[in-house]
């Protein structure tokens, strides 16, 4: 199963995962945010109609094909946590 996720190009594995976050059944509505401008999100699964403003769960999509460098993957968690609050 690993093998197939890594061979997902990126639109396939975004597919994939709000395929995934949608059968949960603990969210109120699941939506994808795509391209420039996503501040970090690309499956947020929302737990209340408040969408945003209630609680919610980020589903960050992404391969590397090697090792992700700390600055690189400082930068990623910290669009997430300056996006989010």
């Amino acid at each position: 199963m690993k093998e197939k996720l890594l061979a997902l190009d990126s639109t396939r594995l975004e597919q994939f995962v709000r395929a995934w976050v949608k059968s949960k059944s603990i969210y109120f509505e699941v939506q994808s945010f795509r391209g420039t401008g996503d501040r970090g999100r690309d499956v947020v699964g929302f737990l209340t109609k408040e969408r945003h403003e209630g609680d919610w769960d980020n589903y960050q999509c992404k391969q590397y094909n090697s090792s992700l460098p700390t600055a690189t993957g400082i930068l990623e968690v910290g669009k997430i946590l300056y996006y989010s609050f």
